[in-house]
């Protein structure tokens, strides 16, 4: 009986000891999940591209993101004096914008910065980049962008988010019509999503898309779950990215279409498995259009 005793208290010490593990391993988030590929109707979208790998918004970033599993590109437009459409976050220098964390590179900017609309193409090109490891690397443009990726059979969409101040609406159509024609020219306009934070601004590009019928707009809604989000670690490796689920009626086919989202941020970013992992949100009374 003692033996028994013993041998008992042994294997009740064992159990209460694994436990006590999964307990605690469940607090800290480091359960070993197996997560599965996402469906087809599943985005993985590199926000910035991976710029955890590769500077924010260039050719680069974009492209291991693809590597990494995403299947749709989330990017950064802003316009210089000249109208030059470039990829480039930070449109103002804001103490927000000042302490953003970057990623792997670390931006390069003139001490006394201007806003991107009034600094010329020329002067943008010299004076704003990226270093990485002590090598400067310069900022892509849109047309770039689009004539590298239009054709990549990975993208199912393409993000753009327009970077225009809530006070600037005059903004909206340099930026919008330019854009749209470059899109439309390499065939992918009806997978692209406009984005803007700002709802009048929003309302400006909604009227943009329907001057002279040019444009048919699509209602983008994101329909994320708490189980969809965690299959964005899926197959990211050190991919920055938002997970969402693609609407029933967001694939349009032929024809020129467009989405329009007027609230679309990341928030609240937490790290998983190495990944950045967060969720579109949509305001409540004022939707995607």
């Amino acid at each position: 009986m003692a033996v028994m005793g013993l041998r008992g208290r042994l294997v009740m010490g064992v159990v209460l000891a694994v436990w006590a593990g999964g307990i605690l391993a469940c607090v800290h988030g480091q359960l070993p999940v197996r997560l599965q590929p996402p469906g087809s109707d599943f985005l993985i979208i590199g926000h910035r591209g991976a710029p955890n790998r590769a500077c924010e918004n260039t050719l680069e970033s974009f492209a291991q993101a693809l590597n990494l599993g995403a299947n749709a590109l989330e990017l950064d437009v802003s316009m210089t004096r000249d109208g030059e459409l470039v990829l480039w976050h930070d449109w103002l220098s804001t103490i927000e914008n000042d302490v953003r964390p970057t990623g792997a590179c670390s931006l390069v900017r003139p001490p006394l910065r201007q806003p991107i609309h009034a600094v010329p193409w020329q002067e943008f090109v010299r004076d704003y980049g990226y270093e990485q490891t002590g090598q400067r690397v310069p900022v892509t443009t849109f047309a770039a962008f689009v004539s590298r990726f239009a054709h990549d059979k990975r993208v199912r969409f393409f993000f753009v988010d327009l970077k225009i101040p809530a006070d600037m609406p005059d903004w909206v159509q340099p930026m919008f019509q330019p854009a749209v024609q470059t899109l439309r020219s390499h065939g992918v306009l009806p997978k692209t999503v406009f984005m803007t934070p700002h709802q009048d601004i929003f309302h400006q590009f909604h009227d943009q898309a329907r001057a002279g019928n040019a444009l048919r707009v699509s209602t983008w809604k994101s329909r994320s779950t708490r189980k969809d989000r965690r299959g964005c670690a899926w197959g990211s490796g050190r991919l920055q990215c938002t997970a969402t689920r693609l609407p029933t009626h967001a694939s349009p086919r032929g024809g020129s279409r467009c989405s329009l989202c007027s609230r679309h941020e990341i928030s609240s970013p937490a790290r998983s498995g190495g990944a950045m992992q967060s969720t579109p949100r949509v305001h409540p009374r004022r939707g995607c259009m």
